[in-house]
């Protein structure tokens, strides 16, 4: 899976602690951000990065 993999993503080899985690990809396909399953998918700081990346 090229989202754990930092060879193919260029930073990220955390593997998903549950099936809640959430990894942010830009739409030209970019990882972006991981966030793990404990954090709200409207919590602030993942619509904060959002708002950041103009998304």
């Amino acid at each position: 899976m090229w989202l754990t993999q930092p060879s193919q993503n260029g930073w990220n080899s955390q593997q998903p602690e549950w099936n809640f985690s959430k990894y942010l990809v830009s739409p030209q396909g970019q990882l972006l951000h991981y966030f793990g399953p404990a954090l709200d998918p409207m919590d602030e700081a993942i619509t904060r990065y959002l708002g950041n990346e103009g998304m």
